[in-house]
């Protein structure tokens, strides 16, 4: 049996992830044929290959001998698009359970890692050192929940006393003038939903002042004034909506 030697293995490996790309349109076939360095006619040639003989084929010519596990290309762009359109958040794990339970399609786990990482649909992780704890699984899109509340509490901010002719009465800014105690809980809660491999949208809820407690902004501080230490111009509890796009 004709042996491969390293170079054209890794020269048919490169040719597999490059038509692999331009089958799950990540790069046009011409934006293919450049990065091979191959002219339109050999590209076509190369596409009628894959066609007729399967992602495995691109091994067969070299090694001199079918290959046993030539996967038809109808099948490659099937799971590529399966992949693109259906389970673009589900790990390659779960993507190859349901070939084969949803879709009947029976391929091992190995070529389907490779078809997508060659595709440039998964990314290709690093191996993990012995020491090192498997994380948990990532919640998927829509599962998570955002709460952000924010509590403040404080004594009031001094303030100074004028009379009617703008004369400051005892001394500016005393403690014995103070506003009353500050106190404010504001809350955020906010869901994404994914739409798109690319897109989402952020939904969020906002309520300010929670407890409606009374915080005034200003106060009748004029000793000529009638209603002279009446503290006023507080808010109210409200609320607010958010509509954001992820991308």
């Amino acid at each position: 049996m004709k042996q491969m030697t390293p170079a054209a293995v890794e020269r048919a490996m490169k040719l597999q992830d490059v038509m692999l790309r331009a089958m799950a349109k990540r790069i046009t076939w011409y934006q293919a044929a450049e990065i091979l360095g191959l002219s339109g006619r050999q590209m076509l040639r190369w596409q009628t290959r894959f066609k007729h003989e399967g992602y495995e084929g691109l091994f067969d010519r070299r090694r001199g001998t079918p290959s046993p596990k030539r996967v038809p290309l109808e099948t490659v762009e099937t799971v590529l698009r399966l992949y693109q359109e259906q389970y673009f958040d589900f790990n390659v794990r779960h993507f190859h359970e349901k070939l084969g339970s949803e879709h009947g399609i029976k391929l091992s786990y190995t070529w389907v890692k490779a078809a997508l990482q060659g595709a440039g649909l998964v990314k290709a992780r690093k191996h993990r050192g012995k020491h090192r704890k498997r994380r948990p699984r990532r919640p998927l899109p829509g599962m998570l929940l955002h709460i952000a509340p924010i509590f403040e509490v404080r004594s009031g901010f001094p303030y100074s006393v004028p009379d009617a002719e703008q004369n400051f009465v005892g001394l500016r800014n005393s403690d014995q003038t103070r506003f009353p105690t500050f106190l404010s809980l504001d809350a955020e809660i906010a869901k994404e939903f994914q739409l798109t491999r690319k897109y989402g949208v952020r939904l969020s809820l906002r309520v300010f002042n929670a407890t409606n407690h009374f915080n005034p902004r200003d106060v009748r501080a004029n000793t000529a004034d009638l209603h002279f230490g009446e503290f006023f111009a507080s808010y109210h509890r409200f609320f607010s909506g958010g509509f954001d796009i992820v991308f």
